[in-house]
């Protein structure tokens, strides 16, 4: 069965005392399931910790099949899967938070699901683990190329691959298709404090030693690609979009503020940066060629 696309917003967490555990639930259709239900403590004394937690899914426009007789129905066949990574916010930082209206709406019509949590500390392991399904032991934001940081172990694009689908990853500050650079613009994380638009450590495709080709490079472009793509129908069955360090909530000087702490004028601009661009990248693949075209296939039909 083909003609399904969706869009996932993966949100990925910090916060202070580490991964939050929180009520998980998934609501689409317009009915909601409640899964767990777990305390949200913290703990003022810990710095902030960049990671991962998997805070909204938000699957627009799916027509989902009704099952026979009762029965679940079949998973669908997607044409194209979008997965945008924003992070550093804890759940009840975004969601009922008016700076972030557009996920907050987006969570509300569509999807929401919490029922993920991150692995490990700081970001990079936790990138890795999305796509890896483990964070193999790495426990630093180390470029990918040192001792320890490149992991030989099959993973979500070479299993796509095995299966005859395709892949493709869009970074915001990537200077150039295939960069194989740990950050840009150059001074990764120094002294003064100077974030980058593009880091690594933020890419958990270049950490898998099977992707670490010229060929498998090239399907890692800057995000600007994104728009001429949609439009040629050249984009991937699963593409993968990291916007940059401004963009993300992570924050990144001198490029934009810091991050703070939650509620203070700098954090509520990072957040309400954060959603703004969440919100332009799904309209604009929502009001691509793509999207509305391919409502209903032949279930028959093998792409």
């Amino acid at each position: 069965m083909s003609g399904y696309r969706a869009i996932t917003v993966n949100l990925l967490t910090a916060s202070r005392g580490g991964w939050l555990p929180r009520v998980q639930h998934f609501q689409a259709l317009g009915k909601r399931q409640e899964l767990i239900s777990n305390d949200q403590r913290t703990d003022p004394i810990m710095s902030r910790i960049s990671g991962l937690l998997v805070a909204s899914l938000l699957a627009a426009s799916l027509l989902i099949p009704t099952g026979v007789h009762g029965q679940p129905p079949a998973f669908p066949r997607y044409d194209h899967v979008f997965l945008l990574i924003e992070e550093n916010e804890g759940f009840a930082q975004i969601i009922g938070n008016s700076y972030a209206p557009i996920m907050n709406a987006l969570g509300q019509k569509y999807g929401l699901a919490t029922n993920y949590e991150g692995v490990a500390d700081p970001s990079e392991p936790n990138y890795i683990a999305m796509l890896g399904g483990d964070f193999f032991g790495i426990s630093s934001d180390d470029p990918y190329w040192f001792p320890g940081q490149t992991v030989k172990a099959d993973n979500l694009m070479s299993q796509l691959e095995r299966a005859g689908r395709s892949w493709k990853g869009y970074f915001q500050g990537m200077p150039y298709p295939g960069y194989r650079g740990y950050c840009y613009p150059n001074k990764c994380n120094g002294i003064p404090d100077a974030d980058t638009q593009y880091v690594s450590k933020h890419n958990g495709m270049v950490n898998f030693a099977n992707l670490q080709t010229p060929a498998e490079f090239r399907k890692m472009v800057p995000v600007e690609r994104l728009g001429a793509d949609l439009v040629t129908g050249a984009v991937a069955d699963f593409n993968y979009i990291v916007p940059n360090e401004c963009h993300d909530s992570h924050g990144a000087p001198p490029w934009c503020v810091d991050s703070n702490d939650f509620g203070t004028v700098q954090q509520n601009w990072l957040i309400a940066e954060m959603d703004k661009y969440a919100g332009d990248l799904v309209n604009q693949i929502t009001s691509s060629p793509l999207w509305p075209t391919r409502q209903q296939c032949d279930r028959h039909h093998v792409r």
